[in-house]
């Protein structure tokens, strides 16, 4: 599966586009959609697309920090088993360990527990565009606990309206 797709997020103070690349984390789970956590939760997928960020970041500076949902976004993803390339665009939701939201907050928890140690570790590095070694954060060592309530961790999903 081809992982990797570039979004695009414009500056909302200069007016300029900003495209990046960026690690898919797979499509939402539907019972997320439904509101429906149970046993009997649906196992299937949504069509909204789930990446990662840190706080610090510029795209969650583009994206209202969280304080604004809904900025627009554009994912561009290439398959190469198909040659074909799929533009999608739509709306961002904006989560963190600190969003309010019970279904927003149980999709952070969600993805978080699904993520690796070392992607985790990956929120308490320096800042993004920062040199390394100059973080605010000291990274978690292989035997501490890796807190999400002290991640710099979002959780960005892309509520498509038109492909």
């Amino acid at each position: 599966k081809r992982k990797h797709v570039q979004i695009a997020t414009v500056d909302p103070l200069s007016g300029r586009p900003t495209v990046r690349t960026v690690v898919s984390r797979g499509f939402l789970p539907q019972r997320f959609v439904d509101g429906n956590y149970g046993a009997s939760a649906s196992k299937e997928e949504s069509c909204c697309l789930t990446f990662i960020t840190d706080d610090r970041s510029a795209k969650f500076s583009h994206l209202g920090r969280g304080e604004t949902q809904g900025c627009p976004i554009e994912c561009c993803w290439w398959l190469d088993e198909a040659s074909v390339q799929f533009r999608i665009a739509g709306r961002v939701l904006v989560a963190t360990a600190r969003t309010t939201d019970p279904v927003l907050r149980a999709a952070v928890d969600d993805v978080w527990g699904r993520l690796g140690d070392s992607t985790r570790r990956q929120m308490f590095w320096a800042s993004p565009g920062a040199p390394s070694g100059e973080g605010d954060a000291e990274v978690p060592r292989a035997d501490d606990e890796i807190s999400l309530e002290a991640s710099h961790f979002v959780l960005l999903i892309v509520v498509p309206d038109g492909v």
